[in-house]
């Protein structure tokens, strides 16, 4: 377990000066040099990727750029895409708030009809890519007025995924188009970010980070702090007994020529391997046997190497939810690995120890450290977990600790656990509701939220916490 424990706060001895334009709300968007030279910059050079952190502003110059371009286009359209609901949701309630205009937001849930009223009653559309990408396929409107295109984490435009398609649309049908791309990770592949750029026409590529002159007088230095945990005995047996079945599976890829070692190999190196053999099936007529026999032996490691996954960063309740899923699995790879004696001695250990309550050391200590925090009656603790059953667990520990918690997911339901929607998320986070209070979340599910908080905590491999005054 690793926490890191940050300070970033705002500097309260500088005056807060204010962004004047006549599309943008009076004392809504604080004036940042570093911002308006950006937004300067995508305006003067066009079609830009800007890269930052997260908390650097990317929304605010995007909703800057967005304000000229709708002063200098009369009557035009600012296309937002984003690539899930509760992103495209933020992004509608940011512009709402920031400038002096109509704003919607189109997803796949709001029917065609009313995507299209929306779309002509609009100026600002903040939506997901598939949605807009089905909607010009099927002419219900087209890109013509829109003065200014948005990607966010536009490092996903590769491939066949819907940005790619709707840039080539946009430069090709604008009037007066510009593009403009916004991602914390563009990638280390050079290749990869190459292929972005040709892909959504991006001709400039701007980056910001903390350490930059212009925006460290807005972010205070970080302090790391580390607080390490061991895995307990019951935790390092089962693991004992994963590995065993893993490595007699890696063995028997080597002698089959699929891989070169057992040594240090990834799930990357795994899913590479794979998707190799899947290639060779496709493209022959009568593929050797030995490639569906490396499928499923690829596919057991895969889940072998989950399972080990899962018991050094979540603990036992999680990996033994994961393996109740495994065995209602019908494939080869999930009836081998369950009939494989290595693993059912791991099934058994996980099976016991959740019996007599034994679970990952951190998470005890993860208990006590919110007891302490929350002894401030003002307190407002977040914690990001990468499972959806760790979030259950924790919630449960919580509880037991008289904790009061309250726990967030994606809208998908599983099994007897319904999904929680937008709506009912977004009550729960309302600031004047949310003292003396601890959320758990999926990673995936919260941007803007954060500023309302006064520590964060990422469960996983490391723990870590981030504390704002």
């Amino acid at each position: 377990m690793v926490s890191n424990k940050t300070e970033r706060e705002v500097q309260p001895s500088k005056k807060v000066e204010w962004i004047q334009h006549p599309l943008i709300k009076p004392e809504k968007i604080e004036s940042r040099l570093y911002q308006q030279v950006l937004a300067a910059d995508v305006l003067k050079n066009g079609n830009t990727m800007i890269v930052a952190p997260t908390a650097l502003g990317k929304t605010i110059v995007a909703a800057l750029v967005s304000a000229e371009r709708l002063k200098t286009f009369k009557n035009s359209k600012v296309l937002v895409l984003a690539p899930s609901k509760p992103l495209v949701t933020q992004h509608e309630e940011s512009f709402r708030e920031f400038l002096k205009t109509s704003v919607s937001s189109l997803t796949g849930s709001i029917k065609p009809e009313e995507r299209v009223k929306l779309w002509n009653n609009s100026q600002i559309i903040c939506a997901t890519p598939q949605t807009v990408e089905s909607d010009i396929i099927s002419s219900r409107y087209n890109l013509k007025n829109v003065s200014l295109l948005v990607f966010d984490e536009c490092h996903r435009g590769v491939g066949s995924y819907s940005y790619v398609y709707l840039a080539d649309k946009y430069v090709k049908e604008a009037k007066n188009p510009l593009l403009l791309g916004l991602t914390a990770s563009p990638g280390w592949n050079e290749d990869k970010i190459q292929e972005v750029c040709q892909n959504l026409y991006i001709k400039e590529v701007e980056i910001k980070s903390e350490e930059d002159s212009d925006v460290e007088p807005y972010f205070n230095p970080v302090e790391v702090k580390w607080i390490k945990t061991e895995l307990n005995q019951e935790l390092k047996d089962i693991k004992m007994h994963l590995e065993k079945a893993l490595k007699a599976r890696l063995t028997t890829l080597k002698k089959m020529g699929v891989i070169s070692s057992i040594s240090n190999v990834s799930k990357k190196d795994v899913l590479k391997a794979k998707s190799r053999a899947q290639k060779r099936i496709g493209v022959s007529l009568h593929p050797p046997q030995k490639c569906f026999l490396a499928v499923s032996i690829l596919t057991a490691v895969i889940n072998i190497q989950h399972s080990v996954e899962l018991l050094e960063t979540q603990g036992t309740i999680p990996l033994q939810k994961y393996i109740e899923r495994l065995k209602k699995k019908k494939t080869k790879a999930a009836k081998g690995l369950l009939n494989d004696a290595e693993f059912q001695m791991a099934v058994g250990l996980v099976d016991k120890a959740v019996e007599n309550g034994v679970d990952h050391p951190k998470l005890k200590r993860l208990m006590q450290i919110l007891k302490k925090e929350l002894k401030n009656s003002n307190s407002k603790i977040i914690i990001f977990t990468q499972f959806r059953d760790s979030v259950e667990n924790i919630y449960q520990h919580c509880m037991e600790t008289n904790i009061n918690a309250v726990k967030f997911y994606g809208q998908a339901s599983r099994e007897n656990e319904k999904g929680l929607t937008q709506k009912s998320k977004k009550k729960s986070l309302n600031p004047s509701k949310m003292e003396n209070m601890m959320f758990l979340f999926l990673p995936a599910l919260l941007k803007k939220e954060l500023t309302y908080l006064q520590l964060i905590w990422l469960y996983s491999t490391n723990l870590f916490h981030q504390k704002y005054e």
